[in-house]
């Protein structure tokens, strides 16, 4: 039961378990509205709550593959130097990550660039997000991202009744006290909103623009 993830939990190995080739049950979405709304992680020994954001968007894409193709683009970091050579790959470090597991899920920790500088830092001054970039793979088909300034949730889903056809959501979430910073610069004459925009569309363009359309050409091979 998913009814409350704590992504604190470390074992010494990650394993991913696939679901029914059907896609996720009716019984899994329900349970996944609960762990969403009740979803905690520990960022510098701290409990936050996704609750704790503010929605600010969300994207919707359609994609010619099967669903676990897309959830599998966010599994690994050695395409990075290739795939992402000109996005991605600017600010983290190419097949450089940490995997642990809980029970059906998993969670992968991303090496920004960053952390070249940051380990010049007491560790008292260390900030995970700062430097890494942590993924949480919630069983079946769910990825959370937190960031300093909030988080990214992405859902992934069969579509049509069809093992080749598939539907992202990618919703952005932002803490409040990071909206009101944004609100006062925007009194000062800064389009800091576009800031924002810029943020997770760029985000959005690379997972369209580069990790789906190679997933979608690998289901085209598999047919």
């Amino acid at each position: 039961n998913t009814a409350k993830a704590i992504v604190s939990t470390s074992k010494s190995f990650y394993e991913m378990v696939k679901v029914s080739f059907s896609g996720p049950s009716s019984q899994d979405i329900l349970s996944q509205i609960e762990a969403i709304s009740q979803l905690e992680w520990k960022v510098d020994k701290k409990k936050h709550k996704l609750s704790q954001k503010l929605f600010a968007n969300e994207d919707k894409y359609e994609t010619e593959m099967n669903w676990k193709l897309a959830i599998d683009t966010f599994g690994e970091t050695y395409h990075f130097s290739v795939l992402h050579k000109n996005s991605l790959f600017e600010s983290f470090h190419g097949n450089c990550q940490l995997f642990d597991s809980f029970k059906r899920n998993g969670r992968l920790i991303l090496c920004k660039r960053t952390i070249d500088d940051m380990r010049k830092l007491p560790e008292s001054e260390w900030d995970i997000c700062a430097g890494s970039l942590p993924v949480y793979y919630l069983f079946p088909n769910i990825i959370f991202m937190p960031t300093p300034e909030g988080a990214f949730l992405v859902k992934e889903y069969p579509a049509e009744k069809s093992p080749h056809k598939s539907f992202s959501k990618i919703s952005f979430y932002f803490y409040p006290h990071v909206l009101e910073q944004i609100d006062q610069l925007e009194k000062t004459g800064v389009d800091a909103k576009q800031l924002l925009e810029d943020q997770y569309s760029g985000f959005s363009s690379v997972i369209q623009d580069e990790d789906y359309v190679a997933a979608a050409s690998s289901h085209k091979g598999l047919l």
